[in-house]
């Protein structure tokens, strides 16, 4: 039985679409899904081998910290070309090539990563006020996907906190990133972002500490309830043929 992780509201700030995480065998797959922005199958993979090889090819931060919005968007550009492309294409990937698509695609998260990393010494994470919402939303998408480095997104996990604090960023981009690495660490979800998909519309709540207490939580930051949240997750994540009271 296949199962898979959906994490939705991968981009609250811009258009809210939802992000589905993927794990079947030793693959992770994680995108948004954008259904028509590349037209061509050769014409999308040219792009993406383009600017793999440019983002691995980029030296250590050095610009300055009133520029980092547009570093953060240039890496989130490569960071979404494939996932886009690899969602879009991926009913009609011959198995083989899969492999190579993904480990692509971990070169591109672990570039990214580093760069953060970089970034993130050199200027901190980045403000509403100063670096705009966009800044704020991309550092919080590529952390996402630094799955590879849990210490790296732990040590991000303290930053965003103390940024919410401040006013500085959104407490629902907090509340999805806290969730999905502690699920990915074996431990109780806070928010109830993270739902197994087991088979083809099946959804499973993954772990939470209290389903009363995420209730209460995820009024505080003015997020739907679980119930909601699940609605949304069948509409915008799961296969046309789960909606209309299919999923389960």
């Amino acid at each position: 039985m296949d199962r898979f992780t959906v994490l939705s509201a991968a981009r609250p700030v811009s258009n809210g679409a939802p992000e589905v995480r993927r794990a079947t065998g030793r693959w992770v797959l994680s995108g948004r899904i954008n259904a028509d922005r590349y037209s061509s199958q050769t014409h999308t993979m040219r792009i993406v081998l383009t600017l793999t090889l440019a983002i691995t090819g980029l030296p250590v931060f050095a610009g300055t910290c009133d520029n980092i919005g547009q570093e953060l968007s240039a890496m989130v550009a490569v960071d979404q070309a494939l996932r886009e492309h690899l969602i879009r294409e991926m009913p009609t990937t011959p198995t083989r090539t899969k492999p190579r698509i993904v480990e692509q695609m971990e070169v591109i998260d672990r570039g990214n990563t580093e760069r953060l990393k970089s970034i993130l010494d050199h200027c901190g994470w980045p403000t509403k006020s100063h670096h705009g919402d966009k800044a704020v939303n991309d550092a919080w998408l590529l952390t996402q996907h630094a799955d590879q480095d849990p210490k790296f997104q732990d040590r991000a996990i303290r930053l965003l906190e103390a940024m919410v604090k401040l006013g500085e960023a959104s407490g629902v981009q907090l509340a999805y990133l806290s969730d999905r690495v502690a699920t990915a660490q074996g431990r109780a979800q806070l928010y109830g972002t993270q739902f197994d998909v087991v088979g083809e519309c099946g959804l499973e709540l993954k772990r939470v500490d209290s389903v009363e207490k995420v209730e209460e939580r995820r009024k505080t930051l003015g997020m739907p309830s679980l119930a909601e949240y699940r609605q949304q997750v069948v509409r915008h994540a799961m296969p046309p043929q789960c909606s209309g009271g299919n999923a389960k």
